[in-house]
C-alpha cells in the first residue's frame, strides 16, 4: 500500500494540473492614494481596490523570487485609469506553488512603496498605498537600471 502513496500523489497533481488548464496565473491589483506607502496582499473583496482613491501613473516593478539565485525580472506594469492592474506570470506552478514576488512602485509625487510578498492565490489581491511625499520618485526605466546593478552586484 506505501508503494501506491507516490502513485496516487503523481496521478493527482497530474489530474489538478489538467482541470486547472494551462492558462497563466494572473497577479491583479490596484494602486491607491494612502496616508503611508505599502504593498500587501488583501481579499479579492476588499472594498479598497475598487473604491480607494486611484493612481493612474504609477509604475509597478515585479520581480519573482527576489531573494534567491534563481530570481527572475518579470517586467514592469502600469495601472489603468481605475489604479487596476494585472501582469501574466507564466511561470511554472504560479499560483499553485509557492513564490514570492518583489514589488516596488513609484510615481510622481508619491513616496515609493515596495515589499516581498507571497505570489497571491486566485481570490486575493495586491494593494498598493502610495502616500504623498517627497520621497525617490523614479521612472520605470530608472527602476530597471536599478534591478541590473543590483542583480550584477548579487551574482557576484
Amino acid at each position: 500500500m506505501n508503494a501506491m502513496k507516490p502513485i496516487l500523489f503523481l496521478s493527482a497533481a497530474v489530474l489538478l494540473a489538467t482541470l486547472s488548464g494551462c492558462s497563466a496565473y494572473k497577479l491583479q491589483g490596484s494602486v491607491i492614494y494612502g496616508p503611508r506607502s505599502t504593498v500587501e496582499v488583501v481579499s479579492s473583496d476588499d472594498p479598497r481596490l475598487v473604491k480607494g482613491s486611484p493612481i493612474e501613473e504609477a509604475a509597478i516593478l515585479i520581480t519573482l523570487d527576489p531573494n534567491s539565485l534563481r530570481r527572475k525580472l518579470l517586467g514592469q506594469t502600469l495601472p489603468n485609469e481605475k489604479g487596476q492592474f494585472a501582469m501574466v506570470i507564466d511561470e511554472p506552478g504560479a499560483g499553485l506553488l509557492e513564490y514570492e514576488v518583489q514589488i516596488i512602485c513609484s510615481a510622481p509625487g508619491f513616496t515609493e512603496a515596495g515589499g516581498d510578498i507571497p505570489l497571491p492565490g486566485s481570490n486575493k489581491r495586491v494593494l498598493i498605498t502610495l502616500a504623498p511625499g517627497s520621497g525617490r520618485v523614479a521612472r520605470p526605466d530608472q527602476l530597471l537600471e536599478e534591478f541590473e546593478r543590483n542583480k550584477r552586484q548579487f551574482e557576484r
